[in-house]
């Protein structure tokens, strides 16, 4: 799942799952939040430029792409 993680004024969209969201909800220094985000929210925050450690990339046409062997 995307997960958009936040520390004060800084995002970055990020990709994992239920079980490690969890640990680091309840891990997380004071001032970090973590928000799970839907596919489309997470497809727009790439295209914009957005900070992010997903294999998601823009491809030459301006559409999202998901990094796999597939896609070479």
């Amino acid at each position: 799942m995307y997960v958009l993680r936040t520390n004060g004024g800084h995002a970055m969209l990020t990709e994992m799952s239920l079980p490690i969201l969890r640990k680091c909800s309840r891990t997380a220094p004071e001032g970090w939040s973590y928000r799970i985000v839907s596919g489309q929210y997470a497809h727009k925050w790439v295209q914009d430029g957005g900070l992010h450690d997903t294999p998601l990339w823009v491809n030459d046409n301006g559409k999202v792409r998901r990094a796999s062997d597939n896609n070479y």
